[in-house]
């Protein structure tokens, strides 16, 4: 199913669309297993109604599990980036994952 939805999108109003790449991160949550998350810019497109949908980015997310020497997609999500929020400066992280300030150590 997932499948054949992304095949028709692409073959249909995403067809001639540019996409770009702005950042990856990759990083190992376990063996075998790893967390993907790329910002990607697309467009302008136009969808079947025939509205124009200008240049927007979205943030993507991977679950990645390697079966031999293969990486397969385990779980897949995507979030169109809000413009305005994404103008908020990001909250920097300390090195035990926890809010700065909020460690409960």
């Amino acid at each position: 199913m997932v499948y054949k939805g992304h095949d028709t999108i692409h073959r249909t109003m995403c067809a001639k669309s540019e996409v770009s790449v702005e950042s990856s991160m990759i990083r190992a949550i376990a063996p075998d297993v790893a967390v993907a998350v790329a910002t990607i810019k697309v467009g302008p497109l136009t969808i079947p109604s025939g509205q124009e949908i200008p240049e927007l980015k979205t943030r993507e997310s991977f679950i990645l599990v390697k079966h031999g020497a293969t990486w397969k997609i385990a779980h897949f999500q995507n979030t169109t980036v809000d413009p305005e929020a994404e103008q908020n400066v990001p909250v920097t992280w300390d090195a035990s994952g926890f809010w700065p300030g909020n460690n409960p150590q």
